[in-house]
Order: structure tokens, then C-alpha cells, then sequence
């Protein structure tokens, strides 16, 4: 049992030695690219609307727009009312959108009613377009790593032996390993191994 406990401390031992080995396998580093993009869509359309009346009010008449009992003074009278009623009164209003653009709207009156409403709409809207391109995949670099195990054999005249060993990965995949092999007859046996790895070809 000494040599065993021996094993175990050379094991202790070595794996405080090789810092940073077990289970230090980090992830595939990407590089991504993170690029956002504006596009500007452009509107220019004129939609034309139909005005409804949805209340009619009747005020006093002021004294101007009181018939004239004088045939003559009547007459000027109806001639100038009949040219304010048909003239066609055309506004104009102007929504400035700063650097996106504008909407103009155009009213028009005729005989005491609001004629077609037009809208002429001419702005951009800036839509933005966030994009990711992964442009290469980054193998983090690789570290050694330990491994610590033991064994138990027999065979037909019941023999055992105990067996503790350590083994390490290099970074190019080659496998060296030590081990102790506690015997009958508190007979102990030492070891080296080495394994490289083996690649076939698809």
C-alpha cells in the first residue's frame, strides 16, 4: 500500500505541475463582423380625397349681404355675391419633414364647399438593415491535457494486481502515460507508455 499511496502523490504532483490542462478545452473562436446598413426609400405620390360636410350652420346675416331695395344697387349687389360664390379659392399648405422631405396639401373652394382635398407626398424614410458575417472560424489553440485512472486484473488462479496510472496529451495528440502495478506478493511493477495517433485517410 505505500507504493500505491506513492502513486498518488507522484500523480498529485504532476498534475499541479502542468498548469491549465484539465479541462481547459476552449470553444472555436469566431470572428464575426457586425455591419449595419441604411436604406433610403423614396416616396413621391399624390392621393387626391373627396371632402365631406358633416355640419351646416346658418349665422345672421350682416348688413352688406341685405337685398338692396334699389333695382340697380340690387343688381351690383347680386353680381358681386354671384362672383365670390363661383370663384374657386385654392390653399396651400406645406408640412416640411427637415431632411426627409415635405407634404404639400392643396384645398379648393367653390360655392361654399370644400372642393377635392390633393396630397403630393415627396420624402424619404431611412430603414436600417443590421447584418452579421461570420468570416472565419478560429481554432483556439491547443493545450495538454492529463489524465489519471487505474486498473483492476485477475485471471484463473486468482491473481489480482492493481494498477494506477497517469497519462498525457500532448498539443499534436501523442498519448505518453506512467503507471504502478501493485502485484501478489506486494510485488509492485513500474511502466512507460506511448500512444500517437492514427489518421486515415476518407
Amino acid at each position: 500500500m505505500l507504493f500505491v499511496l506513492a502513486g498518488f502523490i507522484l500523480a498529485y504532483l504532476l498534475l499541479n505541475q502542468i498548469k491549465g490542462c484539465i479541462g481547459d478545452v476552449k470553444p472555436p473562436i469566431v470572428d464575426t463582423l457586425y455591419k449595419t446598413d441604411t436604406l433610403w426609400k423614396h416616396y413621391d405620390t399624390v392621393v387626391k380625397k373627396p371632402m365631406v360636410i358633416v355640419k351646416i350652420v346658418h349665422d345672421t346675416l350682416p348688413p352688406e349681404y341685405i337685398a338692396d331695395p334699389m333695382y340697380d344697387s340690387l343688381k351690383v349687389q347680386y353680381q358681386e355675391l354671384v362672383k365670390d360664390y363661383l370663384a374657386k379659392n385654392i390653399y396651400q399648405d406645406t408640412f416640411n419633414l427637415g431632411s426627409l422631405g415635405r407634404v404639400i396639401v392643396y384645398d379648393t373652394v367653390k360655392t361654399n364647399k370644400l372642393g377635392i382635398r390633393s396630397y403630393m407626398a415627396d420624402y424619404i424614410i431611412p430603414i436600417k438593415r443590421d447584418s452579421v458575417f461570420i468570416t472565419k472560424i478560429v481554432e483556439a489553440p491547443k493545450k495538454g491535457q492529463v489524465y489519471i485512472g487505474g486498473g483492476f486484473a485477475s485471471n484463473k488462479s486468482f491473481q489480482n494486481s492493481t494498477q494506477l496510472g497517469v497519462l498525457y496529451k500532448t498539443k499534436t495528440d501523442k498519448i505518453i502515460g506512467a503507471y504502478i502495478t501493485l502485484m501478489p506478493g506486494m510485488q509492485v511493477g513500474y511502466g512507460v507508455q506511448s500512444y500517437w495517433k492514427l489518421t486515415f485517410k476518407k
